[in-house]
């Protein structure tokens, strides 16, 4: 029943979706510390922008189209050296 707005949302709600994704993550992440279940890593915050950057990085290179904004499309050009 909890999940019962994201099926009557399906069609508008992608913003709720990535909100409530991110949520889960870091509740996920939370009970395993408390529970012990995972240690935290040292410099683990740089090490998830470095590797959300490489992602975001080669599906741009993939198919540029797939991020969407055109400003965003065109900062990532220029980071990458495209002009």
């Amino acid at each position: 029943m909890g999940g019962m707005w994201a099926f009557l949302e399906r069609k508008s709600g992608r913003s709720n979706f990535m909100y409530s994704a991110r949520l889960s993550i870091d509740s996920l992440w939370k009970v395993g510390v408390k529970h012990e279940w995972w240690r935290g890593v040292k410099n683990g915050d740089v090490l998830v922008l470095v590797m959300s950057l490489s992602l975001v990085n080669t599906i741009y290179e993939l198919n540029p189209k797939a991020v969407s904004g055109g400003i965003m499309r065109k900062g990532l050009g220029m980071l990458r050296g495209e002009g």
